[in-house]
């Protein structure tokens, strides 16, 4: 699975998702963006990034700390 290339398909970089979603303190919450619906998870710095593409379900890890 290519996640850079999923990532430049939603046009977004990981970084530039965290500015525009304004992930909250939470632990977890849910944002609908660009046609897709994103999961993060502030506990392990993750989102998962659900499309309607044929590859499903995407996990996309952040690179930062």
């Amino acid at each position: 699975m290519n996640v850079f290339r999923q990532a430049s398909a939603i046009k977004l970089s990981i970084e530039e998702l965290k500015v525009v979603l304004q992930v909250p303190s939470s632990i977890a919450g849910e944002a609908l963006f660009d046609k897709a619906r994103v999961f993060f998870d502030n506990r392990q710095l993750k989102f998962i990034v659900v499309t309607c593409g044929s590859e499903g379900a995407v996990l996309l890890e952040s690179t930062g700390g």
